[in-house]
């Protein structure tokens, strides 16, 4: 799902191709059951995303997991981030989203992949350098395997 909450009244924002106008402080909300990374979200004005599940599946064991990350806006995405595996959990894996076409993803100088505008990747990779030559976001998601 996707919640965006507008700052200042008259806010138009459009999540894919759904577009309401808010009034400061009042919230909107999609929701589907297929993979929403990549969506295209914009506005007139200043609001917050924040994007997740409230029953998703990321661990072999089949728990309804809760997921919830704040959105940053793409001026604020960066092209170097420090990956650092989550400690006592048993896989680290991570989620890149491009917003420029032929966007080059590496980790560790290793090229993960080449991304267009809203694409995305899930990829895994120890303590590594992940650089990019277009800006990123890169979201880090750990999961416990139960045994």
């Amino acid at each position: 799902m996707i919640a965006v909450v507008a700052y200042q009244d008259n806010t138009q924002v459009t999540i894919g191709n759904q577009t309401v106008t808010l009034n400061a402080l009042q919230v909107a909300s999609v929701t589907s059951y297929s993979v929403m990374s990549g969506t295209v979200i914009s506005g007139n004005k200043p609001f917050g995303a924040i994007c997740g599940c409230t029953c998703g599946v990321v661990s072999i064991d089949g728990a309804c997991d809760y997921e919830a990350v704040m959105l940053l806006p793409v001026g604020g995405w960066g092209t170097q981030f420090v990956a650092i595996p989550f400690v006592d959990l048993s896989t680290n894996y991570y989620q890149v989203v491009a917003i420029t076409n032929n966007t080059v993803v590496s980790a560790g100088g290793t090229i993960v992949a080449t991304l267009n505008a809203s694409e995305y990747l899930e990829f895994q990779t120890g303590p590594d350098l992940v650089t990019s030559n277009y800006p990123i976001q890169l979201i880090q998601i750990g999961q416990v395997s139960f045994k």
